[in-house]
Formats: C-alpha cells, sequence, structure tokens
C-alpha cells in the first residue's frame, strides 16, 4: 500500500459514523498511525502523507503545499485560510502550488480542490449522502466493499484511445477529480467546478516578450519549482537519461540537494544507449551515477502495475525500472524519487506547425516563414515541404482528431467509442493552434504520473510539471520553442549555463521500444493465453484471429505492433487484478 495514500468520508457528521467507524477499524488493523477529524471529514493517511490543519475550524491540505517563492508550507495564518475558504479555493491557486488535496469547510459546506498539475491523485464515490475521497483502490477500500464493475463505455475508450483522460473511469460508480477543479457538497448531490484553467494563461499578444526575456522567465520558474522539491527531499534519486529533461531537473535539484544521487537505464541493443550522456551529465554537475540494464525477467505481464487504479494506465515493461530503481533507493536510502515525466509536454517539443500558425495569427506573414524555417531545420525536412504542411493544416475546419489504434480490436469494438469530456478538452473555439496541441499533450500527462512499486518506498516526483512552469510556459510564445530549428530551445536557453554543452546539442531522443518488443518475443505463449483465454476475449472485444496469427508467425513482429499487443495485454492484466 502506498503510504503516502489517504482516504477521507466527507458529509454531515452524524451520516458518516458507521463509515467512519469502518476507518478507524482499518486503521487498527492496518497499523496505520494518523487519522483526522476535521470539519466535515472523517480522514486516514498514511505516515508519508503530508497533512496540514487549518486554523479556526478552516479545513486540512493534505500533500504537499509551497509558497510562490518556494518555501514548504508548514502552517498557515487565520487570515490565509480565511481567504482560501470565502473565495472557495480560487485565492489558494493563485499564492501557492504543490501537490495537493485541500478540504475546505466554506459556508455553503465542504469543499475539496485538487491541484493542477496532477501530481497528487484524487478518486471518489457517492455512498449513502457521503462523498469518499481517496489516492488509490487499495485506500478506497478501507472506507468499504464496494463492487468493481467495469465501465464498459471507458473500457471502449481505453482501447481505442491511450491518455485520453477524463473524469469517468473505468470502474462504475468512481470518478476523478481532475487537476485544477473542486467538488463542493452544497446541495443534494456533489457538483464539480473548473477553478484552473490552462486557457487562462495564453500570451498576451499586446506585450510578447524577447526569447531572451522568456528564457529568464522559464529558468526563475523552473528553478524555483525544482529548488523547492529538491529542499523538501534532499536525498532524492533522479532518473536522468541524458536527454534535456531530466537534465534540467538534475542540474536544478543538484543546487539545492546535497545528497542527490543520479540512475540511468539502458533498455536493449536495438535502443539508443544513452549512457553516455548520462554519464557527461553526472560528471558535470559531480554526482553519483549508476548505470543499470533492463532486464525482461523482472517482467511478468500477468502482473497490473495499475492493480490499485481504476484505469489500465500504467506500461508493462515499466516494471523493469520500477523494481531497479526501488531496489537502488533502498540501499541507497533515497527519499524521493525524481524524473524529467512530462518535460517533452511541458517544455514545448513540438513536432508539427502550430508554432508557425500561431505566429502568423499573432505577428503575421513575415514572422510565420520565419517559424517555417526553424521547423523545417528542426525536423530536417525542406522548407517546401513544411510550409506545405502548414499551410494544409491552417485550412482544416476542425482541429486534428484525437489518435485512435483499433488493431487487434473485434468488428463490434472498432465501432466510435465515446469518451468522456475532459474539462480542458476540447478548447475554446478561438484558442491557438500551439496552446491547443499544448493542452491535449498535458491531458496525457496525467497517464504516467501514477506509480506502483517505486510509490511504496518513496514519492514519486515530477519536478517539471509543477504549477508555476506550466503557467509561465503557456505565457511563451510557442514559436520561441523552436527557435534556430532546436527542440525545446526556450528550455535550452534558459539553462544553457548548468548543462554540458553535449546535452544542449543533442537533438536524438531515446526509448525502451526495442526492449519493449523484446519482452512480447520473449512472452508470446504468455500473450497469446491472455489474449485468446482471457476477459478481453470472452466479451468481445478482440479479434482472436488477427491476435493468434499474429503471435503465431515465426517472424519477428513488427515494433508497433508489439506496443499494440503489449497494451491490450496491460488492459487484460488489469482486468483480472480488479475481479474480487
Amino acid at each position: 500500500m502506498n503510504r503516502a495514500g489517504y482516504v477521507g468520508v466527507i458529509g454531515a457528521e452524524e451520516s458518516r459514523q458507521q463509515t467512519a467507524a469502518t476507518l478507524h477499524a482499518a486503521a487498527r488493523l492496518r497499523a496505520l498511525p494518523v487519522s483526522l477529524q476535521v470539519a466535515h471529514a472523517t480522514l486516514l493517511t498514511g505516515d508519508r502523507c503530508g497533512t496540514l490543519t487549518l486554523p479556526n475550524a478552516g479545513g486540512v491540505v493534505l500533500g504537499t503545499l509551497f509558497d510562490r517563492r518556494g518555501t514548504l508550507v508548514r502552517d498557515v495564518s487565520a487570515a490565509t485560510a480565511a481567504a482560501w475558504v470565502a473565495t472557495g479555493g480560487k485565492a489558494m491557486l493563485s499564492t501557492h502550488w504543490g501537490a495537493y488535496l485541500a478540504i475546505l469547510n466554506t459556508l455553503n459546506g465542504p469543499l475539496v480542490l485538487r491541484d493542477p498539475s496532477g501530481l497528487f491523485p484524487c478518486y471518489f464515490r457517492q455512498h449513502d449522502g457521503l462523498v469518499v475521497v481517496a489516492s488509490d483502490l487499495d485506500w478506497l477500500d478501507l472506507a468499504g466493499s464496494w463492487p468493481r464493475t467495469v465501465c464498459q463505455a471507458e473500457l471502449h475508450a481505453q482501447l481505442q484511445y491511450f491518455s485520453r483522460r477524463s473524469e469517468r473511469t473505468a470502474i462504475e460508480g468512481i470518478t476523478e477529480l481532475l487537476p485544477g477543479t473542486a467538488l463542493t457538497l452544497d446541495g443534494a448531490s456533489p457538483r464539480i467546478m473548473q477553478l484552473w484553467s490552462p486557457y487562462d494563461f495564453g500570451i498576451s499578444t499586446a506585450a510578447l516578450p524577447s526569447l531572451d526575456e522568456a528564457a529568464q522567465r522559464l529558468k526563475r520558474a523552473a528553478s524555483m519549482a525544482i529548488g523547492a522539491w529538491a529542499a523538501r527531499y534532499p536525498r532524492a534519486l533522479v532518473e536522468v537519461s541524458g536527454g534535456l529533461d531530466s537534465s534540467i531537473v538534475a542540474a536544478v535539484a543538484k543546487q539545492r540537494s546535497l545528497g542527490l544521487q543520479a540512475v540511468t537505464f539502458r533498455g536493449s541493443d536495438a535502443d539508443l544507449d544513452e549512457t553516455r550522456y548520462a554519464a557527461a551529465l553526472a560528471e558535470h554537475l559531480k554526482i553519483p551515477l549508476t548505470r543499470q540494464s533492463l532486464s525482461a525477467e523482472g517482467v511478468d505481464l500477468r502482473r497490473s502495475a495499475a492493480r490499485a487504479l481504476p484505469r489500465p494506465t500504467t506500461r508493462s515493461f515499466a516494471q523493469a525500472s520500477d523494481r531497479q530503481s526501488f531496489l537502488l533507493a533502498q540501499q541507497l536510502g533515497s527519499d524521493a524519487f525524481f524524473a524529467g515525466t512530462g518535460g517533452d509536454s511541458v517544455l514545448w517539443y513540438f513536432n508539427t506547425a502550430a508554432p508557425a500558425l500561431d505566429r502568423l495569427r499573432v505577428e503575421g506573414i513575415a514572422g510565420f516563414l520565419e517559424t517555417i524555417g526553424d521547423l523545417a531545420a528542426m525536423c530536417s525536412v525542406p522548407k517546401s515541404k513544411a510550409l506545405a504542411i502548414a499551410l494544409r493544416k491552417s485550412l482544416q475546419r476542425r482541429p486534428a482528431p484525437w489518435p485512435v489504434s483499433l488493431d487487434f480490436l473485434s468488428r463490434d469494438a472498432r465501432e466510435p467509442a465515446k469518451p468522456a469530456e475532459h474539462p480542458w478538452w476540447p478548447p475554446p473555439s478561438d484558442t491557438l493552434p500551439g496552446i491547443r496541441a499544448y493542452v491535449r499533450a498535458m491531458i496525457q500527462v496525467s497517464d504516467h504520473l501514477e506509480h506502483d512499486l517505486r510509490a511504496a518506498h518513496a514519492p514519486v516526483i515530477a519536478p517539471l510539471v509543477s504549477q508555476p512552469i506550466i503557467e509561465c510556459c503557456l505565457r511563451t510564445p510557442s514559436w520561441f520553442a523552436c527557435s534556430g530549428g532546436a527542440n525545446r530551445a526556450i528550455a535550452r536557453a534558459a539553462f544553457c549555463d548548468a548543462l554540458p554543452t553535449v546535452i544542449l546539442q543533442r537533438r536524438t531522443k531515446g526509448g525502451f521500444d526495442g526492449f519493449a518488443h523484446g519482452l512480447l518475443e520473449r512472452n508470446r505463449t504468455v500473450a497469446r493465453e491472455m489474449l485468446l483465454q482471457g476477459r478481453l476475449a470472452q466479451d468481445g472485444w478482440l479479434d482472436t484471429n488477427a491476435v493468434e496469427n499474429c503471435l503465431a508467425d515465426p517472424a519477428p513482429i513488427a515494433p508497433g505492433r508489439s506496443i499494440r499487443l503489449l497494451r491490450l495485454v496491460a488492459v487484460e492484466a488489469w482486468l483480472q487484478s480488479i475481479a474480487r
């Protein structure tokens, strides 16, 4: 069980007495040390879940809270708490940030606010006039024995779309409180309100910054946010790939953390060997680096790393790196895991014409043509091709649809799924294409912020997804991100004096596709058994003939189909893990 987890029962005191008694019994049985009684709520938390009780019965904040200077908040003044309560949490969003869930006792009743980063999870279900909130299924079960009926509509969407997040989960009755939203209990049934929106932080066309100004703003925001996390966890183990995102995290964290250590992973011979880049970074920063090679022996396809989550979101092959990181952190005494997760999304990694179209709308044809040249250089294509792509995209009346994968699905399962809406999607009609692409990427990031094995040892933090960094980047013109023909150019400019040249000049990008492909080849028999005899096949979701033919063919499976089959295996493993 995640020791940073929590469960809370919210509602009138007389209504929650029985459920609260169930919580306390669970606490005694599992030797959980922390329970809280605040206005309208009974809470049970793990010993690594921070709790901050507000004065004058104003409520409680779970998780980690910083002010805008990056100082860890250990107590709150009566005036500050009163402002949070009076504004229904809006004042809190503008003056503080972190990874937290706030339960505020407003005049209209309790209000539950989740911070915009998505780093602190929150799921809830309604029960007998109460609302039960929890970090995951394990913690939710402490408040009662709930049915785990699969939501067929969401399962259909999960099979077709990957990382199209919404409040709907794949278990009936369980809803996610999405980042930047609040749950209010001021009437007969709970209501969800959006209190923070990425579209409120678009660039100001009246006062565009220069690239140097934007780089300095990003450096200040990232240094403050990453530094705050490093001060909070001074013995973190940071996973570095030698790429730009994780390198920025490590470089900034080193300034505030004397106990920082690094680990890097090698996938397989088919994957790009990034260890030399990671070694160059570690030498430059003077931090210890552990090199590890991923082993397929550490992966059990039958085990779902998402078994405590209400969606099949995690990847099977991540078990290998998770286990090795877990064991290394135990050996080193690490107090947190840091990673560059979400950096591509937050720091404007583009491979589309969106920046050029943004600049056309904001600055006109001259700027548009300059950015076309930057994009052509970045993607190593002729300017004429980049221009043609941009013009074709500019003529589209509707935004590009969310990518869909139908491979190996049955005829019925290929019918269009009906994904639930996200408050950030679809975007307002006048949204710049770059902002639209940024927000879609941020929605997808949420699937990579929930963890299994490592979280049982220490918090898993993605510092680049911190609210101040996101807000800063949204205020930056998208075309700065490809200035000079380099991806994430604004981030490179911001940290040019903190990173080694080999990192700043690197344009390649690694991954573990080769390792994943080898994992499936090694486990064909297991994958065949799971997909042909499992619940997906029994319920008619799969084209079992296509699955059988692919796995029976002795020829190597195409890499793209390997990833797809592993995704379906992960969904099957999740379905079996939640069955009671």
